[in-house]
């Protein structure tokens, strides 16, 4: 897989190097306390995420608990976190979540099927490091899921009530960009220019939407993923035109930029 190559890579300069891989999309709970137990016991320093939103979220989670101690649920919610995670570099694979800059991390509570959300400017990660070769191998479904995740990420950061002038500026390129480079990484995985703007198109968002928020679209993505394990883009695809239509009588300006960013593109 991709993330061989990088572990041998680090072997060779850095010494041993020990892989937790039991990740599942819509990462839930049990899933981070197991990873938390392979890194205390191998005496992990510093993590390193190779993968799409579900393995840097948990790699997130991961970190929180092996500094600030506890359970996953004890950190759900806002600025909760006492002390900085341990040192994260994310490397996603994807082009969606944004989760390599963001300041979140969406874990589902195993014994509800509630996706919770630990949110806390200490939880980005330490490192960023945004490839877009390291998504040329992703299928065309995951390709246009991941996304419309970002996608929707950029129009709920613009349109939501917390927007902000900075905010506003991130969100409208990544519209852009995402408008016009999505269909070309879709039908073409090769095409290493769509697949370089995707990848710019969602950190943009990814900043966009963590100092700014989401909205309807993804209360309600998250809670179909929850209970039924649902592909988050996916969901996320359902939901987006039903939403933006009930908001455009709020504010049309705003929404009339959305549709101006995806004809210009």
């Amino acid at each position: 897989g991709l993330a061989e190559p990088i572990r041998k890579d680090i072997e060779a300069r850095l010494g041993e190097t020990v892989l937790f891989s039991q990740i599942t999309p819509n990462p839930r709970d049990v899933d981070c306390e197991r990873g938390v137990e392979v890194a205390r016991d191998f005496g992990a320093d510093v993590l390193v995420a190779v993968g799409g939103g579900s393995a840097i979220d948990t790699a997130k989670c991961i970190a929180t608990i092996l500094t600030n101690g506890g359970q996953p649920g004890d950190w759900y919610g806002f600025d909760k976190l006492k002390k900085y995670p341990a040192p994260l570099i994310a490397i996603p694979t994807t082009a969606g979540t944004g989760s390599e800059v963001t300041t979140c991390a969406v874990v589902t509570n195993s014994a509800t099927r509630v996706k919770e959300c630990i949110q806390d400017a200490k939880l980005a990660p330490s490192v960023a490091l945004v490839d877009p070769e390291m998504t040329l191998s992703v299928p065309p479904l995951l390709t246009a899921a991941t996304g419309m995740d970002a996608l929707c990420h950029a129009v709920e950061a613009y349109t939501c009530t917390l927007a902000n002038p900075l905010t506003d500026v991130f969100a409208l390129k990544a519209i852009s960009i995402i408008a016009r480079w999505l269909e070309t990484a879709w039908a073409n995985g090769s095409d290493v220019e769509a697949r370089t703007q995707m990848s710019l198109g969602c950190l943009l968002a990814g900043y966009a939407f963590s100092n700014a928020d989401t909205s309807g679209v993804h209360c309600m993505a998250e809670s179909l993923g929850g209970l039924y394990d649902t592909p988050h883009g996916i969901a996320c695809s359902i939901f987006l035109p039903f939403v933006t239509e009930f908001n455009i009588p709020a504010d049309p300006q705003k929404h009339g930029d959305v549709a101006k960013g995806r004809i210009q593109a």
